[in-house]
């Protein structure tokens, strides 16, 4: 499944230093999952001690980023 990222995804990921990597190991393989809607969920991983929340709409063939924040 393919990842899209908004340009607000890509702002928040810049100053928190979040990598596309880590966005894409948190949607692919979450530690927790918290269903916002019937299609938009926060996603979440720890990744080196920092607890990465991913949030994004998952469409037919790929998910499209909205948001990343450390935790």
């Amino acid at each position: 499944m393919g990842v899209r990222f908004t340009r607000h995804a890509k702002n928040r990921m810049r100053w928190r230093e979040i990598t596309k990597m880590e966005v894409e190991s948190t949607l692919a393989r979450p530690d927790s999952v918290e269903r916002l809607s019937s299609d938009k969920a926060n996603y979440f991983k720890i990744i080196n001690a920092r607890r990465i929340r991913v949030t994004a709409i998952q469409e037919e063939r790929q998910f499209v980023v909205i948001s990343a924040v450390v935790k």
